[in-house]
């Protein structure tokens, strides 16, 4: 099996993440540990309607 060089592998994965994939892996790290401060009620809906924001923010930037 003949491994490939980073050079090989960049061409193959389409280079690197872009600015706004970064930010949206970033914002979904914050917003899952964030989760440990919800107590129910208002703030889990507040914060189930952001994490959906999130996760349609993460594909949409994200993807090829």
């Amino acid at each position: 099996m003949k491994t490939l060089s980073l050079n090989e592998m960049e061409r193959v994965s389409g280079g690197r993440l872009s600015w706004g994939c970064g930010f949206a892996i970033a914002g979904m790290i914050t917003a899952t540990a964030g989760a440990a401060f919800v107590t129910g009620g208002a703030s889990l809906a507040i914060f189930l309607i952001g994490k959906s924001i999130g996760i349609g923010g993460l594909v949409t930037s994200c993807r090829n």
